[in-house]
Order: structure tokens, then sequence, then C-alpha cells
């Protein structure tokens, strides 16, 4: 599924880092006009600020870029975001889990997916004893 994702990519240099985060806002805000998801900006930006301060898991972070991009489009962004995590193990563990199968699927009847969970299969019984 995250095929093209690497184990770790080099950390934006102090002097780039206000460039760089400029240049990813700039392409994460045309990308939601284009989706008309322009007011879901500041939800981006509290995620990535709370996954770089440590307040949200890799998980969670991978969710909401899901929900907000979709799926493929957040793994493309992945790496460059990860640039922006200064933590050496937060930024490997981003990638990591955007590395794990399934862990930006959405699912449920108001995912972007569109379809609701799976049930839970049925648990199989032991066969009954044959009568004496």
């Amino acid at each position: 599924m995250a095929a093209g994702i690497p184990e770790d990519v080099p950390p934006v240099a102090a002097h780039e880092a206000q460039a760089f985060q400029a240049f990813v806002i700039d392409g994460v805000t045309k990308q939601l006009q284009k989706d008309n998801k322009a007011e879901r900006l500041p939800e981006f930006i509290r995620a990535a600020g709370a996954y770089g301060k440590g307040d949200l898991d890799a998980d969670s972070f991978l969710l909401t870029l899901a929900d907000l991009f979709g799926e493929q489009r957040s793994l493309k962004l992945l790496p460059s975001l990860a640039r922006l995590v200064k933590n050496d193990d937060r930024r490997r563990s981003l990638l990591k889990a955007a590395r794990g199968a399934g862990v930006v699927e959405v699912l449920g009847a108001d995912s972007p997916n569109g379809g609701a969970a799976a049930p839970e299969p049925a648990a199989v019984a032991a066969p009954a004893p044959e009568p004496v």
C-alpha cells in the first residue's frame, strides 16, 4: 500500500525551515481549495502542530491526513511533511506508520471510502457430537 514511503527523510535545515513550511502550507491550501475543503486548513495546521509537539500519535495524524486529502494523496505528501518534524523518533515513527498496512484507511458510512466497516465474522461453533 505504501511502497514508496522511505524509512527516514532528512529534517529541514534550520535556515530553510520557515521557507519550507510556507511552501508546504501553500501546497496544502491549494489542494484543500481544489477539493472545496479550504475551511479545513486550520484542522490540518492543528493536527500537524499537535503531532510535531508529541500531542498526537502517528496513526491519528495519518487518519486526519487521509480524511483531508484521501489516502493516496496523503501518502504522497507524507515524506515532505515528515521533513518538518524535528524529532528524529517522531519523524521515523510517522513514516513507519505510513508504511504499515491499512493504517490510513478510514472506514464508516461517512468516510471517503464510502462504505461501512465489514461486520465481525460469526464465530464458528464446534460440531455437535454424534449421538451414540
